[in-house]
């Protein structure tokens, strides 16, 4: 009796796990995306500073000005940074930030491919 205690105690146990990590996989394409957004946030930071040698301050004022402006999203304002800093005849188009991680979700399979690309 005390066996088949323990293995349904073990059973509840693992469906509680899973249960948890379907929840959790549930969350990882935002999270995922919400970091890819921090880092590509950062990357246009640091290039508009060196770029208008400004301050972290101001830099954030201007970029936070420029998304109210236009209405949308601080990270939409650095993806168009950066992809214009990476237009042919740009005079930034060597930046210091190497390099910009591209994260990936594969819901179906429940894994997250991650890795770094140059920008």
């Amino acid at each position: 009796m005390a066996r088949f205690d323990r293995e349904q105690a073990l059973r509840q146990e693992l469906a509680q796990a899973r249960s948890e990590l379907q929840a959790q996989a549930q969350e990882l394409p935002a999270t995922l995306a919400e970091l890819n957004d921090r880092r590509t946030i950062e990357c246009a930071k640091v290039l508009l500073m060196q770029r208008q040698k400004l301050s972290q301050q101001d830099e954030y004022a201007r970029r936070r000005k420029a998304a109210m402006d236009r209405g949308i999203k601080l990270a939409d304002i650095a993806h168009r940074t950066l992809d214009a800093d990476r237009l042919p005849g740009s005079n930034y188009a060597s930046h210091n930030c190497s390099a910009r991680l591209q994260l990936r979700v594969d819901c179906a399979a429940g894994s997250a491919n991650i890795r770094d690309s140059a920008i």
